[in-house]
């Protein structure tokens, strides 16, 4: 009988398709970030006012947003399809889990720091300015920071209760 470490290997997403999602979603942001900078060298040479300028800025967040939103969407349903053929092919479900689990375990952590990361930054910029904004930019950090800590804290229960389970669980013989 095969495995499930080795089934979750031969199943995984091909390197090929997990580089063609980060390209896309690079590709994305970038093409956004040099649309936004032709915007912002034509709002400085005179060529659009700023009522054009935050307008077009506005628009090219929307396409971005819908765009990444599309891509992220694509990604989450080929994963579904993947999964469901993993479990077709006599992966035990456990497994799965455990896997789910230790990725999203360690997406969050890696959100938490980047949060950390930007409150530390805002504050620093925003030193001197006034307070309201400040604080309401430093709730949003936090809330989100919060909401990170809360999901992480939720996948190691989760992780704990089925590697707690497949322990205690008897072996299966076929």
């Amino acid at each position: 009988m095969i495995s499930p470490e080795i089934a979750l290997e031969w199943l995984a997403m091909d390197q090929m398709d997990e580089s063609a999602y980060r390209k896309r979603f690079f590709a994305i942001v970038c093409g956004g970030a040099c649309a936004l900078l032709v915007l912002v060298l034509a709002f400085v040479k005179g060529a659009l006012s700023p009522r054009e300028l935050s307008f077009a800025a506005l628009i090219l967040w929307i396409v971005m947003f819908v765009s990444l939103f599309l891509l992220i969407r694509a990604r989450r349903r080929s994963a579904e399809v993947l999964r469901t053929k993993q479990i077709a092919s006599g992966v035990p479900v456990d497994t799965l889990e455990r896997d789910r689990c230790a990725t999203n375990i360690r997406s969050m952590k890696q959100l938490i720091g980047v949060f950390a990361l930007l409150l530390v930054f805002a504050v620093l910029e925003t030193n001197g300015y006034a307070t309201l904004p400040r604080a309401v930019g430093i709730a949003c950090d936090l809330f989100f920071m919060i909401a990170c800590t809360l999901s992480l804290i939720r996948s190691r229960k989760r992780l704990k209760e089925l590697t707690a389970g497949s322990a205690t669980a008897p072996e299966r013989v076929d």
